[in-house]
C-alpha cells in the first residue's frame, strides 16, 4: 500500500537529510532505495511511496515517520 505525506512532512524530511549533508542520491543510498523513491517522497517527481520505504527512509535520518504523514494514515496503519 502507497502512503502520501504533507507539505509540511516533506519540508521536515528535506531538512533532515540536507542537516546530515547528504543530497537526495546519498540519502537514498543510505537507506537503500533509488534516488527516484525520494524524489517522489519529497514531491520532485509524482507519485507515492510504500510505508516500508517512508519507514527506512525516515530512519535514516531520525525523524518518526508519523510525524510527515496526514492524521487519517496514521489511524489506518496503527488500527492494521
Amino acid at each position: 500500500m502507497s502512503i502520501k505525506i504533507t507539505e509540511d512532512g516533506k519540508r521536515i524530511l528535506r531538512e533532515a537529510y540536507q542537516r546530515q549533508g547528504w543530497s537526495q542520491n546519498e540519502w537514498a543510498r543510505q537507506a537503500d532505495y533509488t534516488e527516484m523513491v525520494v524524489k517522489r517522497l519529497v514531491g520532485t517527481a509524482a507519485g507515492s511511496v510504500s510505508q516500508k520505504a517512508l519507514e527506512r527512509l525516515c530512519e535514516v535520518v531520525d525523524v518518526d515517520w508519523r510525524d510527515v504523514v496526514e492524521a487519517p494514515q496514521i489511524a489506518d496503519r496503527l488500527s492494521s
